[in-house]
């Protein structure tokens, strides 16, 4: 006999492109196609050879299956601020939190079935163990930004955007970062 596994309703934001919340709403409806622009966080972690770290999505997840994707994303839930997401979604995803984010930007990224406001940290490497549920990942590894533009099939959209707008280089100085945002 199989369980039905019931998952919890998650509540996210509606916000202005500004990121101020306007309102509670579902995962389902940020997802149904409507495009509510809703806040998600990116963290794009980079060691000290340049190369960034990165996710391959589970197959069984909704969006973006079995795509090289950031090493963290993830919603901000209602009621919380983006840096908590930020450490949230980190601790859940890869097993620990950079102690070093720092925000980057914030840009609105728009898909055929959603509409987000993403705010992009990185963070450098430091040899922290990466531990992550196989049930969200398959896999994590470091690559060249070189590289994954020859592979551009393997890889997320928004990711690809992200390194083509944001990352001139594979090798990133940290004096061109902006100061962490903790709110």
């Amino acid at each position: 006999m199989s369980r039905i596994r019931i998952e919890p309703m998650e509540w996210l934001i509606r916000c202005s492109p500004e990121g101020r919340p306007l309102e509670k709403v579902s995962r389902g409806q940020c997802h149904d196609g409507t495009k509510i622009l809703h806040p998600v966080i990116h963290l794009q972690i980079i060691d000290k050879e340049g190369r960034f770290l990165l996710q391959k999505r589970s197959c069984k997840k909704q969006i973006q299956p079995g795509k090289w994707d950031t090493a963290v994303g993830g919603h901000v839930s209602w009621g919380e601020t983006f840096y908590q997401a930020l450490k949230r979604e980190s601790l859940e995803e890869i097993g620990f939190f950079p102690s070093q984010a720092l925000f980057k930007t914030r840009y609105i990224w728009e898909s055929s079935r959603e509409r987000e406001l993403v705010s992009l940290y990185i963070a450098d490497y430091r040899g922290e163990t990466v531990c992550f549920d196989p049930e969200e990942i398959e896999e994590t590894r470091f690559w060249e930004k070189e590289e994954i533009l020859e592979k551009r099939p393997l890889f997320s959209e928004n990711l690809l955007y992200e390194l083509h707008h944001f990352f001139s280089t594979a090798t990133l100085c940290k004096d061109d970062f902006s100061p962490s945002e903790t709110g």
